[in-house]
Order: structure tokens, then sequence, then C-alpha cells
């Protein structure tokens, strides 16, 4: 099965999960925050989750409660680049032609990328590895190739799958958190 289709298939399975119970998504949400990566971060870079995602926002407000810095990917489609800026309020968000909430310019703080302390990449489909199929952009394969960072994926264990086809300019994930595990794909890739 290519991408494309294992894309639509997860995009599906996305679907009915975000219908079903939602206690799963504060499992997964609780998993990463009770997890040393996410306590030793300052400067976590996540992106403002879209229906029907797993939802960022609860952890965005669960990282200001305690005291940590949140940025946020803004995309430049016209080179599929990404640059992350500070925000510390919902309100210096604006939707994308896309439809997902990126940072206002105007109003928000550029970040070194190098400053980031946790990224948190989103994707459709994992395998133990961390290797993922993402929404089809590149974006962030193409800003971890420039960046070695901390990635941890936030994911319902329905999400992982032999299936990916991998590929020469895919980064992996270093670890995913599911609503009942956490998964060290570092240690995995080592096997």
């Amino acid at each position: 099965m290519d991408k494309k289709h294992l894309r639509e298939q997860s995009l599906a399975l996305l679907k009915r999960l975000h219908n079903q119970n939602h206690q799963d998504f504060l499992d997964i949400h609780d998993n990463l925050k009770a997890s040393l990566l996410w306590q030793e971060a300052f400067l976590i870079g996540i992106t403002v989750a879209k229906s029907p995602e797993i939802p960022t926002i609860p952890l965005i407000e669960s990282a200001w409660h305690a005291g940590k810095k949140i940025c946020v990917p803004k995309c430049n489609p016209s080179d599929r680049s990404m640059k992350f800026y500070q925000i510390d309020d919902l309100s210096q968000l604006e939707p994308s032609k896309f439809g997902v909430l990126e940072p206002i310019v105007s109003i928000t703080q550029p970040i070194d990328s190098g400053a980031i302390d946790l990224l948190v990449v989103p994707g459709l489909m994992f395998n133990h590895s961390g290797y993922r199929i993402g929404f089809g952009g590149g974006y962030y394969d193409r800003f971890l190739e420039k960046n070695a960072l901390l990635t941890v994926s936030i994911i319902h264990s329905q999400q992982i799958s032999d299936k990916i086809i991998i590929e020469d300019h895919d980064i992996p994930i270093s670890s995913l958190f599911t609503e009942s595990s956490v998964i060290d794909c570092n240690k995995m890739r080592e096997q």
C-alpha cells in the first residue's frame, strides 16, 4: 500500500477515534506530562492540532501553567519550511490558509530552533521505530533534517502500524506516547 492510501486510511481512523471516548486523549496527555522529557523541557515546540488530531491546546495550557514556554510553527508554503514563534496566549494565533492555527508573526517572538528543548511532532501513522506518515507537506522532515532535536509524538495506539514505507528523507521520532504506553523509538531502532 502506498503512502497516499495509508494516509487516507489513517485519517479515517483518526476521525473514528475522535468521535469515541475522549478519555484516551486525556491518558495520552497524562503519559506525556508524567515523563521526564516533558518535565525537564523548558521551551516546547508544538503544533496546534486541528480536528481530528489529538488535541494539543490542553498540553499548551498545561505547559504555561507549569511555567514552561511554548513555540508554534509558522509554515511557509513556498519552500515548505517552518519557523517557530513563542506564544504566550492563544489570542496570538490565526488560521493559516489550511485552517491550522499559526502564530501571528507581527506580535510574537521568533525562536532559534536550537533553543527548543522538546518538539511534539504531528503525524497520522507511526511504526515502533518512530518513522511516520505525516499529513503530506514534508514540513517536519525538512525542519528536522536541519535541526537535531528531541522529538516526541502523541498518538493513539491504533495509529501504530508496521505498514509504513520508509524513505531516505524520513526522520524518525525519539519517543511515542499513547494512551497505554511510552515507546522509546531510539531503542527500537537499535534492536
